[in-house]
């Protein structure tokens, strides 16, 4: 695989970002991104279908790889005329043991292809349905943090990080599963906290924006999507596991440095039609593009505790 280096991918993105009015949540604060810039069209994307509209369409399979299974992969068919994007993030339950999708991705029309993912139930491997279906959450922050730290040093490390981290969180929140199950231990742990539901369906009914950066948990992040449409969804999914963090949380936080405007981001292997890249330097974060317009963006800090088995040399997994 080849990488190319970019300087200052971030430097001239955050530029053209427009900030919305903060929206509060307990002790977070949310402060919608209302523009990308003037380039960027809303058009130009919305020819792209949705993992969950293709899923209501039967348009769409998601399945093993072969009777046996592989942890770290799966196979997605695109049965619409049009492409389909999948998030990353994206929770898939049923099948095998449930998944999180590990990269952003876009699947060409009419094409199945290998798509790389992360067990978030360890303790489970046998079938419970035949295909996966979309989950109703998404990985949060600190899964997509810990995966992309990975990610810096070698692939081989990401799904044990992913494990490591869904076991902290069950500890952390005091929410057990009996297969390790991300999502049960985050369904237990809010019905047990009984965050108000009203102001969080307000929340989540009035947000638009295409991102957000969120304080007032463990980091500070920065999460940005191509239509605003992605963006409320993605927070609709997660939204859960920000609170739970944030009532976890310390007064000593990780917040944004104004060095990640100085990052390296190198340029990773493609999984279908998009363009990959990640963070190198200065912070954690990862980003997919389709044809040069941005999918999704997650920029978190290079919180160094957040590597288990970091070694001295980052290795990049050239070949």
């Amino acid at each position: 695989m080849q990488t190319e280096k970019i300087m200052h991918y971030l430097q001239a993105l955050y530029s053209q970002l427009s900030f919305g009015p903060d929206l509060t949540l307990g002790t977070l604060t949310i402060t919608p991104i209302t523009s990308l810039g003037v380039t960027h069209s809303d058009q130009f994307l919305s020819n792209l279908i949705t993992l969950d509209v293709a899923y209501e369409k039967s348009c769409v399979s998601i399945r093993e790889i072969g009777e046996m299974g592989s942890v770290q992969e799966i196979l997605i068919t695109n049965k619409s005329d049009t492409p389909l994007i999948i998030l990353e993030g994206q929770g898939l339950e049923g099948a095998k043991q449930n998944r999180v999708v590990q990269k952003t991705v876009v699947v060409p029309s009419k094409m199945t292809i290998t798509v790389p993912v992360n067990c978030v139930e360890k303790g489970r491997w046998n079938y419970k349905s035949a295909e996966f279906k979309p989950a109703k959450y998404s990985a949060g922050p600190s899964v997509k943090m810990r995966k992309a730290s990975a990610m810096k040093i070698s692939e081989s490390m990401i799904q044990s990080e992913v494990w490591a981290e869904v076991a902290e969180m069950s500890h952390r929140f005091e929410s057990y599963s009996s297969t390790d199950d991300m999502c049960e231990v985050l369904e237990q742990a809010s019905i047990r906290n009984e965050f108000e539901s009203h102001q969080l369906k307000q929340l989540i009914r009035d947000f638009e924006g295409y991102g957000y950066k969120v304080s007032g948990g463990p980091f500070e992040f920065i999460e940005l999507f191509g239509l605003k449409e992605w963006a409320k969804s993605a927070l609709e999914k997660s939204i859960v596991e920000w609170q739970l963090e944030a009532k976890n949380t310390s007064s000593n936080k990780n917040l944004l440095p104004l060095s990640i405007l100085e990052s390296d981001w190198i340029k990773r292997e493609s999984v279908g039609d998009e363009n990959q890249w990640l963070a190198v330097t200065h912070c954690t974060g990862m980003s997919a593009e389709y044809e040069g317009v941005i999918l999704h963006t997650f920029i978190a800090p290079d919180d160094n505790k957040h590597r288990l088995r970091r070694r001295r040399t980052p290795i990049f997994d050239v070949e």
